[in-house]
């Protein structure tokens, strides 16, 4: 592999994700779904947990009931003083904890999806992807990350793509995924990545505007 496109998201002074104030968790959740399960080869989240916004002891006591003994960010509270409770959870009826954040706003629910992107046809998984770098070592190759909540919620997208240019089909396919997520693409977001004499891989920023594509038309 000579060359692969990445999405990286917005940057830090954007905060990191996509704010998104429109749309409900249950839409925001629904629509990534439907992406995951049209666009990659896992619908099976890697790591769920529950989160309370601000550590109050009787709340943390009350919710323990619910979801199970919880969890402390240590770190956070050495180095911060503050004090951060969550309760890890099974992927399976994310409905259902999605109606728990939905009733307060005291929580918030974080989901991470790790895959590989595959045809929308075929389902095969798009050849070369075991070959693209670890760029960040803190991000799989690929990745969506929600934080769900009554108040704000939030994406962040890492995307690899195997693809050395963005031809007319490959424009296609990600205006397709496009179509799905609950986030517009950032045109500054995009990077084509090139592997130099020396083994050394080097980014170039490319732009890419997906609202001046053709519809691609997902089927139900």
């Amino acid at each position: 592999m000579e060359a692969f496109i990445t999405y990286d998201g917005l940057p830090l002074s954007s905060g990191g994700a996509h704010h998104l104030r429109t749309k409900s968790p249950h839409q925001i959740y629904a629509s990534t779904f439907t992406f995951l399960e049209k666009y990659t080869d896992s619908i099976y989240a890697d790591k769920v947990y529950i989160q309370q916004l601000k550590f109050n002891l009787k709340a943390a006591s009350k919710y323990s009931l619910k979801f199970g003994v919880p969890s402390f960010e240590w770190n956070n509270f050495l180095a911060n003083g503050l004090k951060v409770v969550y309760w890890p959870i099974y992927s399976k009826n994310l409905d259902k904890y999605i109606n728990h954040i939905d009733d307060t706003d005291e929580l918030s629910l974080h989901i991470l999806w790790k895959f590989k992107f595959i045809d929308f046809n075929s389902k095969e998984i798009l050849p070369r992807q075991n070959e693209i770098p670890n760029i960040d070592i803190r991000q799989s190759n690929s990745q969506v990350y929600l934080s769900l909540s009554a108040l704000k919620s939030t994406a962040s997208a890492w995307f690899a793509f195997p693809f050395s240019s963005l031809t007319a089909d490959n424009l296609l396919y990600i205006q397709g995924i496009q179509e799905l997520l609950p986030f517009k693409f950032s045109k500054y977001s995009w990077r084509l990545w090139k592997k130099s004499k020396s083994g050394k891989w080097i980014p170039e920023k490319i732009q890419f505007n997906s609202s001046k594509l053709p519809a691609q038309h997902n089927q139900p």
